[in-house]
């Protein structure tokens, strides 16, 4: 599993297992009170891991009513919600971080924004440490294959119905077994590992501090 940042970087670290759709939503929506400009959210995880499932649910908790696409080919997708301005974006098919430059990461990631990065690993040394990183693991065996992602990317995951969601939702988010998060917070924003402890407690499998 790739991780962009030492342990050393974070002030806590609390890994949660949830079994259902029902408990990613909860979590979103408490991820979504922690959004505030400057705070930005990076996202590692396999393939099918349920990355930009837990960034769909995240959007919705903060009032979004439309369909939520992935951004995998168009690098950025941009949100006003709550008078938030919300960046989402899967670098996934980065090879270069010179193509960050391309779509203004500097301007992207300004202090009045609030970021959701996907596969922020593959940004390297063009993204700052964030405040929030969280790392998915699915314990299913069977991930998605390239073919099956290229076909769905850049979809509109709501714009599909029926058999093709249920394939969709089976392929990319399993929810028929356990997801481990391990939730990291900066040192600098003691108030928000302060909360996310208190609610993650919940759930905690474990909770260290990396100092």
């Amino acid at each position: 599993m790739p991780r962009m940042f030492s342990s050393r970087n974070f002030s806590l670290e609390i890994t949660i297992e949830l079994f259902s759709e029902s408990e990613t939503e909860q979590l979103a929506a408490h991820l979504a009170l922690c959004l505030k400009p400057g705070i930005h959210l990076y996202l590692e995880g396999d393939l099918g891991s349920g990355k930009t499932t837990l960034t769909r649910a995240l959007l919705r908790a903060l009032g979004h009513k439309g369909s939520v696409k992935s951004p995998t080919y168009a690098l950025v997708e941009h949100y006003t919600l709550n008078n938030l301005n919300i960046y989402h974006l899967d670098l996934y098919r980065i090879a270069d971080c010179a193509e960050l430059d391309m779509i203004g990461i500097r301007d992207i990631l300004h202090d009045e924004n609030s970021c959701i990065v996907e596969w922020a690993s593959r940004g390297k040394s063009a993204l700052p440490p964030p405040a929030l990183e969280i790392i998915i693991k699915n314990s299913a065996e069977k991930m998605p294959d390239e073919t099956f992602k290229n076909n769905i990317l850049g979809l509109e995951l709501d714009s599909i119905d029926g058999k093709e969601v249920a394939l969709l939702d089976a392929q990319t988010s399993p929810f028929n077994t356990q997801r481990w998060f391990t939730i990291r917070v900066n040192p600098r924003y003691e108030a928000l590992a302060v909360s996310l402890h208190s609610f993650l407690s919940q759930w905690s499998v474990s909770c260290s501090d990396p100092s």
